[in-house]
This record gives structure tokens, sequence and C-alpha cells, in this order.
């Protein structure tokens, strides 16, 4: 009954997308959100090397996967929309074709794998062993890109949430059992989980599919997908690829710290992605409509709730960071405020990348991150060497920055699309700043954690006091209208 209320406050045409929305979203929480709920377990079972060499190690297997895959699940995905009769036998030729690359890429990796482990400073056998992990999770790729398709969303968040929890639950177990190397129990449980994933996601696929191979089907997926792998890689390197340079030039040890401080601040990246999700197939309703008053409305309004998030968690991060780790993290703990503010800008550059999707102009997508993620590898190599590990923060919340410019830009100069107001976004995120100031006055001049507890929390009451009354005002617009 209730739910039949709150659906009739809801466009029919746009039920359909919500529906799917809140599917994406929902697994999208529980398979981020076990995983930071266990940092407390993994970070008091592993040494911050053993947490560095796991962290790397899901770093490789992520950029295997953007390399090895040729673009070919997104590809899947656009194929099928083509309308076309053929499209088992596309996908029949494309999976026969994974099946070859992978083999060929495999072969590749032995011969140049001592060379790769040297210049990453990682042990060649988890570099090969990252590759197998990567080579099966193209196939589980393929199949929820294929799901997607079929607009078979339920289906799709069962999936993830059935690995999103099996994954984390059986390292634990496994690195319980283990007295030696004890970071090789997440990596066995990696292989196990991947191994089962993609025989299911074979068996499926090939299941929905009729082999002939067919050369142009190939063509059509690397025309589409290898022109995708530069944007793939530079979100990759915005994301992860600090901490396979802190590996390579400070050891594990490093990486793990610096590893605990993101996946730490990583819940607010969490709530923006799931934020983000859910906005886009209302934003492109409103769009269509021309409700652009609204756009801007609700992305403020959105913004504002991130920035609420924000301010939470950069003032008590160093509480939060307590409860998920012993002693042994302690020189992260500083970190987490940064990693916060830069998933703020993550958020803001959201809002505008839309509307390049929106208008098919997505080569601006791929030159901006391109361009913020090239930005982002010559700081840290220039930076690191000389002030350490955690000056990575910094540089990345700066390649945030300018990849929010360079979208802010392409869409009010290029698209000339002026929405979306952006300094009334920022206005909101000068509250981010001021209580990052807080934050490292009571980290560095107060030792007492019950006064500096006190002190953030009467600090917080100015901006309660805006929060409120910001709300209020929203109240009586909404009644007004």
């Amino acid at each position: 009954m209730i739910k039949e209320r709150l659906l009739s406050f809801v466009p029919v045409g746009n039920r359909e997308f919500l529906s799917h929305a809140k599917n994406y979203a929902f697994a999208t929480l529980i398979t981020k959100g076990i995983g930071f709920l266990l940092i407390p377990i993994m970070t008091r079972l592993l040494t911050p090397s053993e947490y560095g060499i796991l962290s790397v190690f899901g770093s490789i297997v992520s950029v295997s996967l953007i390399i090895i895959g040729f673009g070919i699940p997104g590809a899947v995905n656009r194929y099928y929309h083509e309308k076309t009769n053929d499209f088992k036998e596309y996908l029949g030729t494309n999976v026969f074709f994974l099946f070859v690359a992978g083999g060929i890429w495999f072969i590749l990796l032995l011969s140049f794998q001592h060379r790769l482990s040297k210049i990453f400073n990682f042990n060649p056998k988890l570099l090969l062993l990252a590759f197998v992990v990567a080579t099966m999770g193209v196939f589980y790729q393929v199949y929820l890109y294929y799901l997607n398709a079929k607009k078979k969303s339920a289906l799709y968040a069962r999936m993830q949430i059935i690995k999103g929890t099996s994954l984390p639950i059986m390292s634990i177990i496994w690195i319980t059992l283990l007295t030696y190397n004890r970071y090789m129990g997440a990596i066995y449980s990696n292989l196990v989980i991947g191994f089962v994933m993609a025989v299911l996601s074979i068996y499926i696929l090939l299941k929905n599919s009729k082999f002939k191979f067919n050369i142009k089907h190939v063509w059509y997926s690397l025309k589409f997908g290898i022109p995708w792998i530069p944007h793939a890689l530079s979100g990759f390197v915005l994301s992860y690829f600090d901490r396979i340079i802190i590996n390579q030039l400070n050891g594990a040890k490093d990486a793990g710290l610096y590893s605990f401080a993101y996946n730490v601040g990583m819940v607010l990246y969490i709530i923006v992605m799931a934020f983000s999700k859910s906005w886009n197939p209302i934003f492109y309703e409103k769009m269509n409509q021309k409700k652009f008053k609204d756009i801007n409305d609700i992305a403020s309004a959105n913004n504002r709730i991130i920035v609420a998030i924000a301010v939470f968690l950069i003032l008590f991060s160093k509480e939060i960071a307590m409860l998920m780790a012993n002693n042994r993290y302690y020189n992260a703990f500083g970190l987490i405020p940064i990693i916060v503010v830069s998933y703020v800008f993550v958020f803001i550059y959201t809002l505008y990348v839309n509307f390049s999707f929106y208008r098919k102009k997505t080569y601006l997508i791929s030159l901006n991150t391109f361009l913020a993620g090239a930005i982002n590898i010559v700081l840290n190599y220039c930076f690191i060497p000389k002030y350490g590990y955690k000056i990575a923060a910094i540089t990345t919340l700066f390649s945030y920055i300018i990849l929010l410019i360079l979208h802010y830009v392409s869409v009010t100069y290029i698209l000339k699309e002026r929405v979306i107001v952006l300094r009334t976004l920022l206005l909101d995120v000068l509250w981010v700043v001021f209580y990052l100031a807080i934050f490292y006055f009571t980290f560095y001049f107060i030792s007492g954690v019950l006064i500096s507890l006190a002190v953030k929390i009467v600090l917080l009451i100015p901006y309660l006091f805006y929060l409120f009354r910001k709300i209020g005002e929203n109240s009586v617009k909404n009644i007004d209208s």
C-alpha cells in the first residue's frame, strides 16, 4: 500500500529507470559497504606491508582487466542495442576471441614476467596470479554487461552481492587459517571466487550464443572498445595507480598505510556513486523535458547532502580510523580528510560529466580524464620520492580539481550548457575547507581525545545552524510551488 502511494508520485515513464537505478545503487552500497565494514578485521589480521601487497595486487587486477578485455564488455552492451538478428553469433564470436586473446596475453606475460616484476617492485608469482584473476574477471564483466543490456538489473544486483559478500568472508576465514604470508588467504579466495564466477558466466553466455566465428563482429568490438581503454585507464590512474607507484618507490608498507586511509575515506565514494547512478535517469528525463531549473535545484540539494556527510567524516575521521585499525596504521590517519575532500570534487564533476554523455560527446570525457590522469602520474613521480607517500593524497585531490575544471569548461564553453551553477556548489564546499582546517588544528595541537572531540562538536554547531536553515528554506519553496 505504501509502495503504491509512493509510486503514484513518480511519472509512469520514469518508474522503470528508477527501479533499475535502485537495484544498481543497492548492489553498490552492499558490496562496497561490506568491504568498508571489514576493514577493522583486515587491519588487525594483516600488517601494513601485507595490507599493501593486497592493495597493489587488486590494483594490478583492475588495470589488467581494462587491457586484456579490449573494451569488449561495453561493446557487447552496445551491439545488443543495434537491434540486429545476429546477436547470438556476435556474442559467441567475442567469447571465443577472449579465450584466444587470454592465451596470447598469458604467453606474453610469462615472457616479460620478471621484467614487469622489477618495474612494479612486485612478486612475479603474484603478478601472474593477478593476471589469472583478471582474465577470469573479463568473462564475468561480459556477463554483467549482458545483463545490463537485457535490463535484468535485479539479477545483476544479486550476482554482484553474492560475489561481493562471499569474497571478503572467504578471505577472512582463509587468512585466519594461515600462519605465514597470511595475505595469500585473500589472493587464494580471489582465485576461487573468480573461477566460480567465470565458469558460471561462460556457461550462461555460451548457452545464449551461437558459435559461428565472424571477424566482422571482432572488428566491431575492437573499434568500439579500444578507444575506450585510454579513458578507463586514466580513470584507474586517478583512483588506484598511486598505490602502485608508492609500492614501486617506497615499498609495501607505505602502500598499505596509504591504502588503509583511502579505504576509510572511500565511504564517501560509495555514497557518491549511489547518488550518481540514481541521479542519471532523472537527469536524462529532466533534460528531455527542458526542466533546467529542476536540474540545478536537485544538483544543489544533493551537493549539500554530500558536503554534510563530508563535513562529518572529516571532523571525526580520526575517531572513525581508531575504530577501524590499531596503532600500526596511525601514521595514515591524517590523510583521510584529504581523501574525503577529493570525493567531494568527484561528486561535483559527475554532475557536469552527465551533460557530455547526454550530448554524446564522449570524446570530451576521455580527453579530460586522460589529461587529469597524466597530471596525476607526473605529480606522483615528482613528489613522492621527495615528500613521501602522504603527498599522493594531495596530488590526487589536485588532479580531481583539475578534472572538475576541465569538465566545467567543456560543458560551459564547448557544449554551451549553463544549467548547473558552479558558484552555488563551491560556496557549500567552503564549509569542507573550514572543517578541514579544524581537523588539522585538533589533530596536531590537541592531544586529549575527549577534549579534541568536545572542541569539534562545539565547532560543528555553526554548520548545523546553516544546514537546518537551508532545509527550512527549501521546505518553504516546495510548499509555495
